[in-house]
């Protein structure tokens, strides 16, 4: 997920991250190198354990194997970035996206510190309830969030995509040397041309994510239909079977 790692181009330049959701360690691994500290907690501990063991995934920092919200609840720790990427199984855990959550990881932010969201879904039309959802509920403890999509827009298709919310207390702004260096082509042509793919800038009034009130799993069902038929066509029968 190449535009996860422009935050290695954050003003300030962000010297602590924090992961919440680790997945291959892959975000990690990417933006290490850059003398960035990496922290990271994961629910589950086999998933630190194939990190490690099946794709290099070597911390900086420390991994802490518990619930995003316990660790929020106790750490006394401070970040200059909070990467939030918990999307599994077709959906973002709903316990672990409401104001509450938000509020708790704004408050280890250092001052002008961002909080970067990982959010599937879709950025406008019927289906699209989740995301306005999600990007109220960060404004609503942020007063800048800005929101991309993975590519281009693509009016007529429809599809799902990825979305990458930044939000911070103040203004979010990116800076890309000329000469920076990047892992691969992909990685730089995606980074230099995704601030054109902002979307979200208006979405409609409703509600926002709270504890007591938070029907995002309900609301994220187009997106996990949709995930499950790609999964379908990408993998073969064989893995379904067993």
């Amino acid at each position: 997920m190449h535009i996860l790692e422009s935050v290695r181009f954050l003003r300030p330049h962000p010297q602590h991250v924090l992961l919440i959701g680790l997945g291959t360690g892959a975000l990690a691994s990417a933006i290490q190198p850059f003398g960035i500290k990496v922290d990271a907690v994961e629910i589950d501990p086999q998933v630190v354990r194939l990190a490690r063991q099946y794709f290099r995934f070597s911390p900086t920092g420390e991994v802490f194997a518990e619930d995003a919200r316990t660790f929020l609840r106790h750490t006394d720790r401070k970040y200059d970035v909070v990467v939030h990427d918990t999307f599994t199984g077709g959906v973002t855990p709903e316990h672990l996206l409401s104001v509450e959550v938000v509020t708790a990881v704004r408050r280890i932010l250092q001052p002008q510190g961002v909080l970067v969201l990982n959010f599937p879904g879709y950025d406008r039309g019927p289906k699209a309830a989740g995301t306005w959802a999600a990007i109220r509920t960060l404004r609503t403890v942020f007063p800048a969030v800005r929101a991309f999509r993975d590519g281009p827009s693509d009016e007529a298709s429809g599809a799902p995509t990825n979305l990458i919310f930044f939000a911070s207390d103040s203004r979010v702004d990116f800076s890309i040397p000329s000469d920076a260096r990047f892992e691969n082509q992909t990685c730089e042509r995606t980074i230099r041309s995704f601030p054109s793919w902002e979307v979200l800038d208006r979405v409609p009034d409703g509600f926002i994510i709270t504890d007591e009130h938070n029907p995002l799993a309900r609301l994220q069902l187009p997106i996990a239909e949709a995930h499950f038929h790609a999964m379908k066509e990408l993998l073969p029968a064989a893995v379904w079977r067993h």
